[in-house]
């Protein structure tokens, strides 16, 4: 087994930083020789370009054929969002809204009362206007008044 004398040892890291130094001074020439000239594709590259960008106008434009345009005297004419105020009149007056329903560590309902138009953060027992709320359910809560049961959902 041979072992590398210090002589020999010092001799390949000359060389090496030869071989550094020639590569690096390569790289700077490569590097100035490019900066007088701006970067310009060749002319197949820009063809290429061109019928891409093109045929992706054209499909941009199929898509849009099959959209429907704006129509602002449609969006004024419909009625965006449904809600339960209109189902109907109790006794003549205008049942409560259920706006929304959480079911965390305490079941609570948000409703709405048209009669004098706030929103109430109610529990089962809770009154709202002339009914009380009877049970909070998943989808609807039961509201009683006079002994009458009123289910309301959204």
């Amino acid at each position: 087994m041979k072992i590398l004398s210090v002589e020999h040892f010092y001799g390949l890291v000359q060389k090496i930083n030869l071989l550094l130094t020639l590569s690096a001074l390569g790289l700077l020439i490569y590097l100035v020789s490019g900066l007088g000239k701006p970067y310009s594709p060749s002319n197949l590259d820009r063809n290429a370009l061109k019928m891409q960008s093109s045929e992706l106008m054209q499909k941009e434009a199929a898509i849009l054929e099959g959209t429907f345009a704006f129509k602002e005297d449609v969006f004024r004419k419909k009625q965006l969002f449904s809600s339960s105020e209109g189902a109907g009149f109790a006794q003549g007056k205008r049942t409560p809204v259920l706006l929304g329903i959480s079911l965390g560590a305490k079941k609570l309902a948000m409703i709405k009362d048209p009669l004098t138009n706030k929103n109430y953060y109610c529990m089962e027992g809770d009154k709202i206007g002339d009914y009380t709320v009877k049970q909070i359910l998943k989808d609807q809560v039961i509201l009683e008044s006079g002994g009458n049961l009123l289910e309301i959902s959204q």
